[in-house]
């Protein structure tokens, strides 16, 4: 089961938060990406998150 959780931090928390992130190396936070979104689907009710669509625009 998952439990819905909300964090309040204070403002001076999110310089640690981004210092954090940016020690991560790409593939890493968009590993994390996925990983929040692959769980924001399941709570929806999907057996499997649906694709992203890939979409490119040339100017």
């Amino acid at each position: 089961m998952i439990k819905k959780t909300i964090k309040i931090s204070k403002a001076d928390e999110t310089v640690d938060t981004r210092a954090y992130w940016m020690k991560k190396s790409p593939e890493e936070r968009v590993e994390a990406v996925e990983t929040i979104r692959e769980h924001y689907y399941s709570l929806l009710g999907y057996d499997t998150p649906p694709r992203i669509k890939k979409i490119i625009k040339i100017s």
